[in-house]
């Protein structure tokens, strides 16, 4: 082999093969953009296999029989003809999320760039979500599963090549084992593991080995290779005599099964498994009948299409981030003027994309070397900033609204205690309950802290008599949170506050409830001169509502976030219940919903930018402060009266 950079491909350039990129990426931005308008749209992406399998593998084939083929020349050819349109469309990604994206929606963008810039889009894809799923509409860089896939095929299949070259039974033979056992593995587990088939690379190979095959039939042309010769005159096949009409009928097949799979395949589980033969052999026929052939010669080969076909690598990239982000920041279904006006902005994007960056450098014969490495290097930075991002949540400080909100809660685990405020003042407050006490333990400390020493058991329960929720099966952990709070059961506390999740106890009637109200009293024989039972904490579109306080152009949000109405509704008959049960005068029922959610509204963005909530259900430091502050103003009211 020569040295690096120095091997060429000897196939002339088929304009045909351009055109039919263009019906390939057509119908895939038209499906995105209209789904009910071509149902099978794509489809597109598996006729790209094919392309790509057939030109790559060609390549390969011409430079192993010219003994001009090196590992580093073939992927430095796929580094210059795969990053410099990647790198550009990833940097778009990266800014334009740092504006219209959540911390949570940044981090997963940041994620995705990450894995973009080493080809595994697919495989964490794999662990998210389905292509065909609504929330996949929100995830900008979906469509680079496909070119996850691609590069993993190349990362192996020129070593398959270079293996296999020397003999052409070994390398038909190969080609057709690793064709059977891909196109196998797809149609076994179809039914059961559409996510692994989809994604997963080895179930999708045979596509690519397709276009590799029609790669092999054209090595007839090579001094190595007759086998169309060494076919056509064992089978006794004049294909001299009627070329062009086999070559007219194949390429109007091909085209037929193509335009069939368009408008007759359905998204779904179901693909790819039999029904990706339409696109593939199709493209096979297409591909083999040459560019004489009437489709390819009359259809294919028009101006236009060829430079669709030219520009649909970048079309690929650009079209799918910006209906994505239209989508965040607008709703999910787009507006027939959207869509024409993003079908325009992705032509235009991907044009400029290939006559400025991908064109200039492909074409660049000068300091190739440095050209690579250079974008190399650029991926490499590219995908470190992703994966900052991704930890580093986010970058949540970027969103005005979270800029004030804190940690609510001493992070400890169930049957643990921690002692915090003034440890040495013989002033006792102890507090008790699961993590809906621990998110009220920093205000407390910031309140009552200097007065009182603070005292937090946590454990997964309600009271003596209430049995354990269902996700609270570590009994150790809660013998050991009741055997903490019998230690204290001999000593004078000057509070105890209690406080649970109390839906996870199915406390979800006026009996129960009222029974649990009654149990709570107890505290688990306590002496305690306040009691405080906090009430249910109301849970919250948090991210919803975060966004549409943040970024005024999603105020369509403000209408969408989930309202929690069966909570609201439990909530209600809470409050109703404990309202009517006479307490001691030294048990004081704080009800969290009437001080977050006035007019039963729940207030999660306050008008100075704070954030109530720390998820769903759990306060902020800021959120339990009102709470906290009830609490320090009746223990210094009856303070006040005990003194007097």
């Amino acid at each position: 082999m020569k040295g690096f950079m120095t091997s060429c491909i000897n196939f002339p350039y088929r304009a045909d093969i351009d055109g039919l990129r263009a019906i390939a990426i057509l119908p895939v931005v038209l499906f995105h953009l209209f789904p009910n308008l071509v149902s099978g749209g794509f489809i597109g992406v598996d006729i790209f296999f094919v392309i790509s399998g057939f030109l790559i593998s060609t390549g390969i084939l011409s430079q192993l029989n010219d003994g001009a083929f090196s590992f580093s020349g073939f992927y430095a050819r796929r580094i210059k003809r795969i990053f410099p349109s990647l790198l550009v469309v990833l940097g778009f990604c990266l800014v334009a999320g740092w504006f219209l994206l959540l911390a949570d929606e940044y981090a997963a963008l940041g994620k995705h760039v990450a894995g973009a810039s080493v080809f595994i889009s697919n495989l964490i894809l794999f662990k998210e979500s389905g292509y065909f799923d609504v929330a996949a509409e929100t995830k900008p860089l979906l469509n680079l599963w496909s070119l996850g896939i691609e590069e993993q095929f190349y990362l192996i299949w020129p070593i398959i090549l270079w293996l296999s070259f020397r003999s052409k039974a070994i390398l038909l033979s190969t080609l057709l084992a690793v064709a059977a056992l891909s196109f196998l593995l797809n149609v076994s587990l179809i039914a059961s593991n559409h996510e692994l088939v989809f994604y997963l690379p080895f179930a999708r190979f045979w596509e690519l080995v397709a276009g590799a095959f029609l790669a092999w039939l054209n090595c007839a042309d090579c001094p190595k290779f007759g086998p169309i010769k060494y076919a056509t005159r064992k089978l006794k096949i004049n294909v001299d005599k009627h070329r062009q009409i086999f070559a007219n009928l194949q390429s109007v097949l091909g085209l037929s099964l193509i335009l069939g799979g368009l408008f007759f395949i359905k998204s779904g589980p179901n693909f790819p498994g039999w029904s990706a033969l339409l696109p593939v052999v199709g493209s096979m026929c297409i591909i083999g009948a040459g560019r004489d052939a009437i489709v390819n010669s009359k259809i294919l080969s028009n101006k236009i299409f060829v430079w669709i076909g030219l520009i649909s690598f970048p079309l690929y990239l650009w079209h799918w981030p910006l209906i994505s982000f239209v989508r965040i920041v607008g709703g999910v279904n787009l507006t027939l003027q959207e869509g024409v006006a993003l079908l325009v902005a992705s032509i235009f994007l991907a044009w400029l994309t290939y006559q400025f960056v991908e064109k200039p450098i492909r074409k660049s014969q000068k300091n190739m070397k440095k050209a690579v490495f250079a974008l190399a290097f650029l991926m490499t930075i590219l995908g470190c900033i992703g994966l900052i991002i991704y930890l580093k949540d986010g970058y949540p400080s970027r969103l005005v609204a979270i800029g004030n909100s804190h940690s609510s809660s001493y992070d400890i685990a169930d049957g643990e205690r921690i002692i915090f405020g003034n440890v040495d003042s013989l002033r006792k407050i102890l507090v008790y309950g699961d993590s809906h006490a621990g998110h009220l333990t920093k205000a407390l400390n910031d309140v009552l802290g200097r007065e009182y020493q603070l005292i937090y058991i946590k454990g997964c329960f309600l009271g003596e008599n209430i049995s354990l929720p269902d996700d609270c099966n570590d009994l150790d952990s809660y013998k050991n949170s009741i055997e903490l709070l019998k230690e204290y059961r001999g000593q004078k506390l000057d509070a105890v506050i209690t406080s649970q999740r109390w839906t996870r106890h199915g406390i979800n009637e006026e009996r129960k409830i009222h029974n649990a109200l009654l149990d709570r009293i107890n505290i688990f024989g306590l002496r305690a001169s306040q009691v405080f039972i906090i009430g249910e904490a109301p849970e919250v579109d948090r991210q919803c509502e975060i966004a549409a306080a943040s970024m005024p152009f999603r105020n369509y949000l403000h209408g969408k976030c989930n309202d929690f109405k069966a909570n609201k509704a439990w909530i209600h008959e809470f409050i109703k219940t404990s309202s009517e049960i006479n307490f001691p005068d030294n048990v004081h029922l704080i009800q969290p919903y009437n001080m977050i959610c006035p007019n039963d509204h729940c207030i999660v963005v306050r008008g100075d930018g704070v954030v109530n909530f720390n998820d769903t259900h759990h306060f902020s430091f800021e959120g339990s402060y009102p709470i906290v502050q009830e609490i320090s103003r009746i223990l210094r009211l009856n303070s006040a009266l005990t003194s007097q």
